[in-house]
């Protein structure tokens, strides 16, 4: 996390036992709140899913007395989404409950469960009849023309916002986990139409970043992208394509385009659960 050190005041703990590394509480404290991490997708407590229930408890707890003599008032917790180990969220989350966790809201994020999933036909069929038009889909270890030609200009045109990370953050993450983050383009005549960016372990690939030029959209170069990556992870027996959260600030919370998009992807619903704790 050392590369975002200069945004978060760190407040991290390792939790040893009997002089054993057997718990993590990644943190960052913010006017003496505690959140479990603001710089990461998900937090809570991180420990081997072997652990009993009592043992988790014991480590919350912990945690909970170490930050309570730190004078620290509050404490956010958000878990991993559900998919990634349902039966650990779930007994993390009773454990949390039992000690005085309140609810603060649910997030939904969505993934392709390659158990079972379908892709809308009619973005199946267009995939078919398109794919083969001359597309050029690479793999690249330059992040460069993606975040400076298509991601940046598109969130910014969009959205008014910027990458999470700035080119600078995801060279050097990329050039930490070379094997972990990887970048996906696809052109056309030489022009670079889309790109993802993914985020990759041995179960789990995520779309951290998707993003399409003016021209690629015209001739739906992201969702040919999506589908032909989608497909190939399949091919190699991972478990889940994380595509993230819907979250929004609409009053319904969620962005029912984007939410329909992932939908029509293969994408169901999966929950992460976001608490607060007074200490």
């Amino acid at each position: 996390m050392s590369y975002h050190q200069d945004r978060f005041r760190d407040h991290s703990l390792l939790i040893f036992k009997d002089g054993t590394l057997c718990a993590l509480f990644p943190a960052n404290e913010v006017d003496g709140c505690l959140f479990s991490h603001q710089g990461l997708t998900f937090g809570g407590l991180l420990c081997h899913a072997k652990e009993t229930d009592d043992s988790i408890e014991e480590l919350i707890v912990t945690v909970m007395d170490y930050y309570r003599k730190a004078r620290l008032k509050s404490l956010y917790i958000k878990l991993m989404p559900s998919f990634v180990d349902s039966e650990f969220v779930t007994r993390q989350q009773v454990i949390w409950h039992k000690l005085g966790a309140a609810n603060r809201f649910r997030e939904t994020t969505m993934a392709i469960d390659y158990a079972d999933y379908q892709i809308h036909k009619s973005k199946l069929k267009r995939y078919r009849k398109l794919k083969d038009s001359g597309f050029d889909i690479f793999q690249t270890a330059d992040f460069k023309p993606f975040w400076n030609l298509v991601l940046i200009p598109r969130l910014q045109s969009k959205h008014k916002v910027a990458p999470v990370h700035s080119l600078e953050e995801i060279e050097l993450l990329a050039h930490r986990f070379p094997k972990n983050i990887i970048q996906y383009c696809i052109a056309k005549d030489g022009l670079l139409l889309a790109g993802i960016t993914l985020f990759v372990n041995d179960q789990i690939v995520k779309s951290q970043y998707g993003a399409t030029t003016d021209p690629g959209e015209a001739l739906y170069a992201l969702d040919i992208l999506f589908i032909s990556l989608i497909e190939h992870y399949d091919s190699l027996g991972f478990r889940y394509f994380d595509m993230g959260s819907v979250r929004s600030d609409d009053p319904n919370g969620m962005n029912l385009g984007l939410w329909k998009h992932k939908q029509e992807l293969g994408c169901t619903e999966f929950i992460q659960s976001h608490f607060e704790m007074q200490l």
